[in-house]
């Protein structure tokens, strides 16, 4: 049901499937992405939001440094990278 109401839409992936002592969470070879992809085919899926604490985008200033965090993305789907 839930895979209709998403079909052609952008999902945003922020999880990160971590198990225990740094295992994958999901005891898979494929990642996270790859298995909410796979339960909603007809979804965009992007990978994003997960490289940083909500911290970060709070306060994005580094003392001493001239650099902001950049956030990282991926997704087999342009368009959707795009947005």
């Amino acid at each position: 049901a839930l895979g209709r109401e998403l079909k052609g839409k952008i999902l945003i992936d922020c999880t990160n499937p971590v198990g225990a002592n740094l295992t994958h969470g999901l005891n898979s070879t494929q990642s996270g992405s790859e298995m909410i992809q796979h339960l909603v085919p007809d979804t965009h899926v992007v990978k994003a939001f997960t490289i940083y604490g909500y911290e970060n985008f709070e306060n994005n200033v580094y003392p001493n440094y001239n650099v902001k965090p950049m956030m990282m993305y991926c997704g087999n789907d342009l368009n959707a990278k795009n947005i």
